[in-house]
């Protein structure tokens, strides 16, 4: 019964919470009813050919879950658990971002007088920005699952779709909540970095203007990029590869490189570029980096642990 455990894995990532293990187990006896029957007709167990033929039949996992679970008006009925999906969980990690950023801006503006309200305002993290923010991705987000209705629905796409293409039922899945949840957050974390420095080009890379801290967000810009396209693509192919596991594994490895750069920079430099700094502060941002070298060092380690092992 491997295909339909496979089958069924699939289609539970798109059921409602509430009622995903019994819409999964009435599936699983549905499926497992009507293999039966067809091989009792048959006098013989399916051939693979066959299993591909009734999984088409009875439909791409989106499609199965979208008659179990939900519909909508917004996007297509096939596409609609996903996206719901995706839109609650943008404005919870909105509300969670503006909530720890008001925190962060109390906390920084007590214990080294750096970050004050308006600042925190200027950052983009004010309750306007924060809901303007919200809602011009909600249409990015919209927009997105209307063509991908002309294309994966109306194109006939997931007609097409081809039962080889499911991953095994015990193979390594990111589940789609933390799909989802860290695509918005590097997503975020990815405009914050822009709006504190929008400057990007081999120099700063490079640390030629002798600032930690600008060289910083230039590395760090590029590892949102790259834990941000694999995480988008897990939102589709949920399985972990080698080749994702190597994509994170570059992003920690550059960004590892650019803050031992960043660390051969002398830190009182900073003082000239931003003199109200304290210099506690500077010797705290130290002790940080080092800490998230062994932290990227770590999982790299881990990373390339679970690709020797295949997993």
């Amino acid at each position: 019964m491997n295909w339909i455990d496979r089958y069924v894995a699939e289609i539970k990532r798109y059921l409602p919470a509430k009622n995903r293990d019994d819409v999964a187990e009435e599936l699983q006896s549905l499926l497992e009813e009507e293999v039966l029957e067809l091989e009792a007709d048959r006098e013989r167990p399916l051939t693979d050919a066959e299993w591909h033929d009734l999984l088409r039949e009875f439909g791409h996992p989106m499609q199965v879950a979208t008659r179990y679970g939900a519909n909508g008006a917004l996007v297509s009925a096939a596409l609609y658990p996903l996206y719901r999906k995706v839109v609650t969980y943008l404005l919870a990690a909105t509300a969670l971002i503006y909530v720890v950023a008001i925190v962060w801006s109390i906390v920084a503006d007590v214990t080294w007088g750096v970050m004050t309200e308006q600042r925190a305002v200027n950052l983009g993290f004010g309750f306007s920005e924060a809901w303007s923010f919200a809602v011009n991705w909600l249409v990015f987000i919209t927009l997105g699952f209307h063509i991908a209705d002309r294309y994966l629905v109306n194109a006939g796409t997931l007609q097409r779709w081809n039962p080889d293409s499911l991953p095994p039922a015990m193979a390594e899945r990111e589940t789609l909540l933390s799909s989802i949840l860290v695509s918005i957050l590097v997503a975020v974390w990815l405009v914050i970095l822009h709006r504190l420095s929008p400057e990007f080009s081999a120099a700063v890379l490079s640390g030629e203007q002798d600032n930690r801290f600008i060289t910083l967000i230039g590395w760090l810009k590029i590892q949102a990029v790259v834990v941000l396209a694999v995480y988008l693509v897990l939102l589709f192919k949920p399985h972990w590869t080698k080749g994702k596991r190597a994509m994170i594994m570059v992003a920690d490895a550059l960004t590892a490189f650019g803050i031992a750069l960043c660390l051969s920079m002398p830190a009182e430099a900073l003082l000239q570029a931003y003199p109200q700094l304290p210099e506690g502060l500077l010797r705290v941002s130290t002790i940080v980096l080092w800490i998230w070298v062994l932290g990227l060092l770590a999982d790299l380690l881990v990373q390339g642990y679970k690709v020797v092992q295949r997993r």
